[in-house]
């Protein structure tokens, strides 16, 4: 019998262009106090988000194979302009409880649930979009701009990994359907269900050629009422989506009348597709790619009030000119989606993993936001 090696203390830190730059620091045991159960402790921050969070596993729950999960955590989420986002707080804490289980070598399902305390506030209401400001209603005919939610959710996610290696996979399917459903036990409840099902193929094509197909498909509503909660809209562009574009720059947004600055809406509809070839390896530690990515986020269906804002002022609307007007609230549609194509490279250092892109769009709109190079880096 072999005793599993002690703890582990690390240190990250790191830059994206979504989030920009991060750190933060974990503890972890793996066998904690001999029980062969995990433990973990940590946070990470960014100008973007910062979390907090207790992570405890019993990989034995049942001499089945039935895995227990819990998570305690804190986040405390502000976009603003820097991310290309309408400036709100949300502040949030809670607690999961999971069970995973194997089904068999290569799927695995786990489900749950868990209870969350949200606060949205210091929403920005001049420059917020009227779909964003109706889902936050109104208290005596005034907006309101602190409100607190309970929420109670339900989690399942399905993985099936068939890939032949973690780093740098040259064949083999993955496939991931994850759902989590908003169930409206309290008053101040959220109710909604999303969906994300996603697809990785590797398939080799002959003289170290690979190709690599990829989709992401995601869905989400509100029940009764038809509307998402804005703070969980998807949200599209840059490294990881669709590069050439800027983060948060996809799908419906607010231009400023004043300048070119615009906050991304988001939407309840994702859609990416890709096809990377990707070239023969010169270094173990580098594989570079030529890629062509296509997706878009959608409101499905257009917010009425968000559509309405006019393009520009006029006589019969003159206020137009001084507040945000709505553009690219695409309907859902092949021709909306925003195609690019270019070159990626990963490079696992030794000092941490690197991803650079350098794309151009293939179907630029106005009031898109193109950026040619992007590129990330964690150290752990």
């Amino acid at each position: 019998m072999q005793e599993v090696p002690a703890g582990r203390a690390s240190i990250q830190g790191g830059y994206s262009d979504v989030y920009g730059f991060l750190y933060g620091s974990s503890i972890s045991e793996p066998n904690f106090m001999g029980t062969g159960k995990y433990l973990s402790i940590g946070f990470q921050n960014s100008q973007y988000q910062k979390n907090y969070s207790i992570n405890y596993k019993n990989p034995y729950y049942t001499t089945g194979g039935l895995q227990r999960g819990f998570l305690i955590y804190y986040s405390r989420i502000k976009p603003d302009a820097k991310f290309n986002l309408t400036s709100y707080l949300e502040n949030g804490y809670g607690a999961d409880v999971t069970y995973g289980y194997f089904v068999s070598e290569r799927n695995s399902i786990m489900f749950g649930y868990g209870l969350e305390d949200i606060t949205i506030s210091h929403v920005d209401i001049p420059n917020a979009a009227p779909s964003m400001l109706a889902f936050l209603g109104t208290t005596n005919g005034v907006q309101n701009t602190n409100v607190n939610y309970n929420e109670f959710k339900l989690i399942a996610e399905w993985v099936y990994n068939g890939l032949d290696r973690a780093i740098f996979p040259t064949k083999g399917f993955y496939r991931g359907l994850d759902l989590e459903v908003g169930v409206p036990l309290f008053k101040s409840s959220l109710n909604y269900y999303l969906a994300t099902y996603s697809v990785k193929y590797y398939q080799p094509l002959g003289h170290k050629f690979i190709l690599n197909v990829l989709t992401t498909f995601g869905y989400g509503e509100k029940f009764y009422h038809n509307r998402l909660p804005f703070f969980k809209n998807f949200f599209s562009g840059g490294i990881g989506s669709i590069p050439a574009f800027a983060p948060n720059s996809l799908g419906p947004k607010n231009r400023y009348p004043l300048g070119s600055d615009f906050s991304a809406i988001g939407g309840n509809l994702e859609t990416i597709f890709g096809v990377h070839l990707i070239l023969p390896q010169l270094n173990q530690k580098v594989r570079t790619a030529i890629v062509f990515d296509a997706g878009n986020v959608f409101q499905v269906p257009r917010f009425p009030g968000d559509i309405a804002i006019p393009a520009r002022g006029g006589a019969s609307d003159p206020e137009a000119n001084i507040r945000p007007q709505i553009i690219q609230d695409d309907k859902f549609s092949i021709k909306n989606l925003r195609p690019s194509l270019g070159f990626a490279v990963e490079w696992y250092t030794s000092f941490a993993p690197i991803d650079f892109t350098l794309a151009f769009p293939l179907n630029r709109r106005v009031g898109d936001n193109f950026q040619a190079f992007q590129f990330t880096f964690v150290v752990s």
